[in-house]
């Protein structure tokens, strides 16, 4: 899994891998920790563009039958844009998604 680049290069978003070497096999639990850890949970105010789960990687996750996945902040899916989309994704397939795993 990769982080796609946000504004000033920082990543915000979760990937699939980009190979089809890379594959997820079989897994019970992935655990993303990100720069969240150290930059949003250490600052006083709600950082908006955390590091989440992209759609893509939710569908890929989903795929590929993993039952648990977790972030290292407040929601898997983005705060404007995709978080209805990744929560359904994960959910709809059985998978528990797990927020502020750090």
């Amino acid at each position: 899994m990769t982080a796609g680049l946000g504004g000033w290069g920082i990543p915000t978003r979760i990937q699939p891998p980009r190979s089809a070497q890379l594959t997820v096999g079989f897994i019970n639990i992935i655990l993303f920790k990100t720069q969240n850890s150290d930059r949003a949970f250490k600052s006083d105010t709600f950082v908006e563009n955390f590091v989440h789960i992209s759609t893509k990687a939710a569908h890929y996750l989903a795929e590929k039958k993993v039952r648990t996945v977790g972030v290292d902040y407040l929601s898997v899916g983005g705060y404007r844009g995709n978080v209805v989309e990744v929560h359904h994704a994960l959910l709809s397939s059985g998978i528990w998604a797990l927020s502020v795993v750090n």
